[in-house]
């Protein structure tokens, strides 16, 4: 790098405030020709690695998407008036308070009469995630995978709507719409710290359909945040770099860098987790997501985390790199009515890790 400036200098000098051309024979001591080509090109397969490790990482922060066909299924729209849920995939139009209505797209599987079981995912991902874990739920329950805004294929407005509040007031609205009662409300990752919030807004608003939670290795306290979600907090570069390396490539080292449990990944799996992130709109809802991911009032929302009162399941991964498990012991303390459930063989991703040993506490957990 050095060697790489030095040339550079024999090029522009200045001299009295003023630019001076290079003498056009090479200084003595300067690094010959070869080596300058050399250190270009290392500069610039640096810069190359860096984005891609950026990607890698964010990523594996984000494993997650639809559910089984889901990517080959033609959704349907439900208007708010009809309470019938199709098998497997439809669109619903939502809206929260001071934001406008978006569509959420959702799948359902299981009995219709069976106990309710709404799953959200994570960051940068969709309801794919859950798609071995629904498997064997869904002979148990009724089970219900959303999108949330700006994720897999529900809309991706270009606006700011995307911070736990404006999640959870849509994930509301949809338990409304849809007419569900007795929800088990499950969430992974940040779709965990929106299912929190979720609560919390019910509760003050006397719902009831929101009776159990359950909360998967998500980001609930201040903690210092991956290398991905600073990098897509930074100002402008993320958009430059999301736009022109192809989604599948970030897939496919995300899915790499998840070494636990996890050699059941298909090229089929890589292009629906891909697949979302050429929609117009999903590299905005990302960046914006993620410098929203420590919500502006965390204070005051961890203050009230005693007041949720529904029984909760927290599930953690014991060797969680992106979200430590001391994160999980802590919000049992503070919860009044959880329980823990630590795991191992998983690291974050563990609906893909460990899908059935979620299916059968979620199930244990769940109203019969």
């Amino acid at each position: 790098m050095a060697s790489a400036t030095n040339f550079a200098e024999t090029f522009v000098c200045q001299s009295e405030g003023r630019s001076v051309a290079a003498p056009t024979t090479r200084p003595e001591g300067s690094p010959p020709r070869h080596q300058i080509r050399h250190a270009r090109a290392n500069a610039i397969a640096s810069t190359i690695a860096a984005l891609i490790l950026s990607f890698k990482v964010l990523g594996a922060i984000a494993l997650n998407a639809a559910l089984p066909g889901s990517a080959e299924a033609g959704g349907r729209t439900l208007g708010a008036t009809q309470s019938a849920i199709p098998d497997h995939g439809f669109h619903l139009t939502v809206k929260g308070p001071n934001q406008p209505a978006v569509r959420l797209y959702g799948e359902a599987y299981g009995a219709k009469r069976a106990p309710t079981v709404v799953l959200l995912h994570g960051l940068g991902a969709s309801s794919y995630s859950w798609r071995l874990v629904i498997r064997r739920l869904a002979k148990h329950r009724r089970v219900i995978a959303l999108d949330l805004r700006g994720h897999g294929r529900s809309e991706k407005p270009f606006d700011q709507h995307y911070e736990h509040r404006a999640q959870a007031e849509l994930v509301r609205d949809a338990i409304r719409k849809l007419r569900l009662r007795k929800v088990t409300l499950v969430g992974h990752s940040y779709g965990g710290a929106v299912a929190l919030v979720a609560a919390l807004q019910a509760n003050a608003r006397r719902e009831r359909q929101i009776r159990r939670l359950v909360v998967l290795n998500a980001p609930v306290y201040p903690q210092k945040l991956s290398f991905a979600v600073r990098f897509l907090q930074k100002p402008v570069v993320p958009y430059v770099a999301l736009s022109v390396v192809p989604p599948h490539v970030p897939v496919s080292l995300a899915l790499m860098a998840e070494a636990i449990g996890m050699p059941h990944i298909t090229e089929t799996d890589i292009d629906v987790y891909a697949r979302p992130f050429f929609d117009a709109g999903a590299n905005h809802a990302l960046i914006v997501t993620a410098r929203n991911i420590v919500p502006r009032n965390a204070r005051d929302l961890i203050a009230h985390y005693p007041t949720i009162r529904q029984p909760t399941l927290v599930i953690w991964c014991r060797k969680d790199q992106v979200v430590p498990l001391a994160s999980g012991q802590r919000l049992v303390k503070d919860l009044p009515r959880a329980q823990l459930e630590v795991l191992d063989r998983c690291d974050h991703a563990s609906p893909e890790q460990r899908p059935k040993s979620i299916a059968r506490l979620i199930r244990r957990f769940s109203p019969r």
